[in-house]
């Protein structure tokens, strides 16, 4: 079973609907009769946005033309293909639509005030090999149609329309007319004394318009189309200030993105414009992603930033018969750099990020080792020991001298801790 394809029996409008408001290219529509004002509301609002909406509709005479014009105006096309009457061979009696050469709408649900009130079904194909084959089927259509058009200052008619009205840059596109009661036809970019009924193949390299004038003595008329260009999203840049930070500590995420529609940024910061920075206080290691949404394509961009605790010492064991607790809280403080120079262009004051001891703490658990504790924690008879009298405080001091001398060891390829452990002798004279 493919996913991608669904069928639908209820809420038949609402579905094509919110189909019709995600097209980002083209809209393609063969419907035999179209009275149903909300659907044909999404086209106008489509149309405007600059979206290519060709509509083909029956001739019945349940289509009456002013209802289109808004339609016309807003800049999307508007053909009558065949006669009126539902019995005739030649009536056009297709209820499809094509979107961004991708997506196929159809079924029995014609686009009508009272189809709702029906039984009827529609299936929605994600294939862009069907889609393509319901576009041509639509251009076909095209041709043979009678485009509809408000200006009656004269009996010139204009067909005029690109196979692709949204492209990428380079690709080739067919441009195709069919013009009726004139006698010479010119369009901008292609070349003058062009044949009443043509078309013509052009390489687009950035957005272009292509302005057709069909000439009848001193009658004229003229049609515009508007071919644009894919603008990819891209990002340009998305960095961290630190890899790595102790938790508690800020760092600063800055991006810049191009042709994106809309940005976000995950984990809490959200959507964002296209380019800043945002200062954030990760609480755990983290990726922070971007994610820019364009016409066509979305893409996504990550960081990673490391975040270590504070360091926090505990029940550190010495070769002594007895266990020591050492606690401390190690944060940062900011410090103005002095300096004789003369820094009068400099707009801010120089920082620096000095280690800070907020709390230690220590004890000895027990009572102070006896010689023969001493002996045995080392494998010694007491007779071979001979230990001076050394009061409680000063083998506190010493316990703390040992323990610092196990950290520094430990840390002795860490700049940082090495730094924090010297301030801590410094502070409290270990």
């Amino acid at each position: 079973m493919d996913n991608n394809n669904q069928s639908h029996f209820e809420n038949i409008r609402e579905k094509i609907g919110n189909e019709l408001n995600g097209a980002k290219k083209c809209i393609f529509a063969a419907i035999a009769w179209l009275t149903d004002e909300n659907l044909l509301n999404i086209l106008i609002k489509k149309a405007k946005e600059g979206i290519s909406v060709q509509l083909i509709i029956s001739g019945s005479e349940y289509n009456e033309k002013q209802r289109f014009k808004s339609l016309i105006d807003a800049g999307g096309e508007v053909y009558i293909v065949g006669g009126g009457d539902v019995l005739n061979d030649k009536f056009m009696h297709n209820k499809f639509c094509v979107i961004d050469y991708k997506k196929v709408i159809t079924g029995s649900f014609n686009w009508t005030k009272n189809a709702s009130t029906n039984e009827e079904n529609i299936i929605i194909l994600n294939d862009e090999k069907v889609a393509y084959q319901y576009s041509e089927k639509c251009i076909e259509l095209i041709k043979k149609g009678e485009v509809i058009g408000f200006d009656n200052s004269n009996e010139i008619r204009i067909t005029f329309f690109a196979a692709k009205n949204l492209v990428d840059s380079k690709e080739n596109i067919k441009i195709e007319w069919k013009v009726e009661n004139a006698l010479s036809v010119s369009i901008t970019n292609i070349g003058r004394d062009l044949s009443i009924n043509g078309s013509h193949s052009v390489k687009i390299y950035e957005d272009i318009i292509f302005n057709l004038t069909a000439t009848d003595g001193e009658f004229t008329k003229t049609k515009t189309i508007f071919v644009r260009t894919i603008k990819y999203p891209k990002i340009i840049s998305f960095i961290s200030s630190e890899k790595a930070i102790v938790r508690g500590i800020s760092l600063r995420l800055s991006w810049s993105v191009e042709n994106a529609e809309k940005i976000e940024i995950d984990n809490g910061v959200g959507y964002v414009e296209s380019s800043g920075s945002k200062e954030v206080s990760p609480f755990n290691d983290i990726f922070y992603t971007i994610t820019a949404y364009g016409e066509t394509q979305t893409i996504s961009q990550s960081v990673k930033v490391f975040v270590f605790p504070l360091p926090t010492v505990k029940n550190i064991a010495v070769p002594f018969p007895t266990k020591i607790t050492l606690e401390t809280d190690i944060g940062f403080f900011f410090n103005k750099v002095p300096t004789s120079l003369n820094l009068s262009t400099i707009k801010s004051d120089i920082i620096q990020r000095v280690p800070k001891i907020n709390f230690i703490f220590s004890e000895i658990q027990t009572n102070p080792p006896t010689i023969e504790e001493i002996a045995n924690s080392i494998g010694k008879e007491t007779i071979e020991l001979s230990i001076p009298h050394i009061s409680k405080s000063g083998i506190i001091s010493l316990f703390k001298s040992a323990i610092l001398d196990k950290l520094a060891n430990v840390f002795k390829h860490d700049f940082r801790a090495s730094q924090v452990i010297k301030q801590i002798r410094k502070s409290y004279d270990i």
